[in-house]
């Protein structure tokens, strides 16, 4: 099944507008102009970011896109999993941090359908994937 989450648009968009408030009122500095700019065009481009997960037999992919072009995937094997730890990320949001053997570790928050975490403990049960619950997360688990 396919799992999708987009970046918190709202956030990353006042974070630009501050960029761009503070590139204009300096007169003085154009680096800092340029700088500003550039922070501003990069929030922007990343406000349009969606992440995509897929639960497999055979292991998970991730994917990230910007306008639908495709600039990172990863495709993980049972084997070079280490283990799932699942927390709570906020008041009542779930989130799942896939560490792996080699590489970075995969954040899993913030997706829809929320039966990933479900799905994903379902997916250590039967793979034999070695995955740890939290206190906090227990409590948010129902």
């Amino acid at each position: 099944m396919k799992y999708t989450a987009n970046a918190q648009r709202s956030l990353i968009l006042c974070l630009a507008l501050l960029c761009l408030l503070l590139g204009t009122l300096n007169k003085d500095i154009s680096i800092l102009k340029w700088t500003a700019l550039a922070m501003c065009i990069i929030c922007i481009l990343m406000s349009f970011i969606s992440y995509s997960f897929w639960i497999k037999k055979s292991g998970i992919a991730y994917e990230m896109r910007i306008f639908s072009i495709k600039i990172y995937a990863k495709n993980i094997e049972i084997t070079d999993i280490e283990k799932i730890i699942f927390k709570r990320s906020g008041w009542k949001a779930k989130s799942a941090i896939i560490q792996l053997n080699k590489g970075p570790s995969i954040r899993v928050s913030l997706f829809k359908p929320t039966t990933v975490y479900q799905d994903l403990i379902l997916f250590c049960e039967e793979n034999t994937v070695r995955y740890e619950l939290s206190e906090s997360y227990k409590f948010v688990r129902n």
